[in-house]
């Protein structure tokens, strides 16, 4: 399939997830159809790299993410994020916050290209504070994204690039933020997936007196692989490219995405159905 061409916008998320695999739904600029659901599970390992085995800031971390088309414009997703703290100066200790967002596409191009819009907000759960990385506090946020994607037919295989703008407000001392993320993706065959991220927070500098504020730049790659089903085992690898105000780390994590409908959830006379 060549993205070159004009596609009827009405066939087109169908057809964009058929050309690069069901995983694409993750990509944020795209809305799932109505009645689909997508689930990444995710452990990560996150340490700082001052300090070395007694690095100022280490953390193990679980994390559920689930979005779900309501209708064909519009998707909702929710994740629960918690860490526990590994480090000398807080071990034992846990938090996360739990965020929840609903995406709408405004505008799919002649190209299949989308445009779309998405608005949601965070809360903190067993805070702890740290402003080593971004979420090490207790304010309560309120987020909204523009956000634009594009399919692309390569030689090594099909694939999408994407990009977020967005602007993050936090009740109590912690800075406002401008959030600049781009994605990159590319399927070379059914069973692979690669991926190549870069997540921007810039702090607007408005943080009360010794409260977060701080800027990071991340890059992040991953390769994924389909394990069984129509689940896919993904490893990613990141680093933090630049900071202020906070201090420098690596994070590995291995994933599990998949898909569902809302029909399978159920259980009918004949047991559990779906995958």
């Amino acid at each position: 399939m060549d993205w070159r061409k004009p596609l009827c916008s009405g066939g087109l998320l169908g057809l964009l997830l058929t050309a690069l695999g069901a995983e694409l739904a993750w990509a944020g600029a795209w809305t799932r159809q109505a009645g689909d659901g997508f689930t990444s599970r995710t452990i990560r390992y996150f340490q700082t790299d001052s300090g070395g085995e007694n690095a100022r800031f280490k953390e193990l971390g679980i994390s559920v993410y689930t979005e779900y088309g309501v209708i064909d414009p519009v998707t909702i997703g929710l994740e629960i994020d918690q860490g526990l703290r590994l480090d000398i100066a807080a071990k034992g200790q846990q938090g996360g916050r739990t965020s929840a967002f609903i995406r709408t596409r405004l505008w799919t191009g002649e190209d299949g290209d989308v445009f779309s819009l998405q608005f949601g907000g965070s809360l903190p759960v067993s805070g702890v504070q740290s402003g080593a990385i971004p979420g090490g506090d207790d304010a309560r946020e309120i987020k909204g994204l523009m956000q634009y994607g594009r399919g692309f037919v390569t030689d090594w295989g099909n694939g999408w690039a994407e990009a977020a703008l967005g602007y993050a407000h936090f009740t109590g001392g912690r800075a406002d933020e401008i959030k600049l993320d781009l994605t990159t993706g590319i399927r070379p065959t059914e069973n692979w997936i690669g991926i190549a991220q870069m997540f921007g927070t810039f702090s607007l500098r408005d943080a009360a007196f010794a409260e977060p504020d701080f800027d990071i730049v991340k890059v992040k790659l991953s390769l994924g692989r389909k394990i069984f089903g129509n689940r896919t085992l993904l490893i990613g690898l990141s680093r933090d490219v630049y900071t202020r105000g906070a201090d420098p780390g690596f994070e590995v994590s291995v994933s599990l995405w998949s898909n569902f409908t809302l029909e399978g959830l159920f259980i009918d006379e004949d047991g559990i159905s779906g995958d």
